[in-house]
Parts: C-alpha cells; sequence; structure tokens
C-alpha cells in the first residue's frame, strides 16, 4: 500500500515538471497550452 502511495507521488511529480516545461516552451513560442494539463 505504501509503495502504491509513493508511485502516486512519484509519478504525480514527474506529470506535474513534464507539464510545467511544456507551458514553458509552449510561452515561449508565444502559445498557450494549457490543455496539456486535461490530459493525465
Amino acid at each position: 500500500m505504501l509503495q502504491l502511495l509513493l508511485f502516486i507521488v512519484v509519478y504525480g511529480s514527474i506529470r506535474y515538471l513534464v507539464i510545467n516545461q511544456k507551458a514553458w516552451v509552449g510561452k515561449a513560442k508565444g502559445v498557450n497550452d494549457s490543455s496539456t494539463i486535461l490530459i493525465f
């Protein structure tokens, strides 16, 4: 059970970083890609 919780936390953190990276790249290109957050 603890391993599952740890996995969720790690996976969530990775997804958060990826989404943030995409958002920054989108802003750099002048495109606001907020729809990326909805894709999990």
